[in-house]
């Protein structure tokens, strides 16, 4: 499995997205303990932004398949960085691209 990251706003992909390194499928309720550097700073990013994250399976060599996909909002209404534990929950079989509510605060 890996995830990718890629950040939006307005609907228009800012850069490429990133990927974790592969691991071994975890069991139900895993963590994620892996650092992505994306390519942008907070301050340079619109209010809309956005970070879409996609869960990948390696089903065979060269092949993978997703398993699904959230979005998560990184300013508050207010413009001010969102700095809390979340809770995403995967959009079943979709690769995000746009905000949803994916979010359990």
């Amino acid at each position: 499995m890996f995830v990718t990251a890629q950040l939006f706003a307005g609907g228009e992909a800012l850069g490429l997205p990133c990927r974790t390194a592969s691991q071994a499928s975890p069991v139900p309720d895993c963590k994620w303990n892996d650092w992505l550097s994306l390519p942008a700073r907070y301050s340079d990013l619109p209010q809309d932004a956005c970070l879409a994250l996609t869960v990948y399976d390696i089903v065979a060599p060269h092949r993978t398949e997703i398993i699904g996909g959230t979005t998560l909002p990184l300013f508050t209404n207010g413009r001010c960085a969102s700095m809390h534990i979340f809770t995403l929950m995967l959009q079943a079989f979709e690769e995000r691209s746009t905000p949803a509510s994916s979010v359990a605060w």
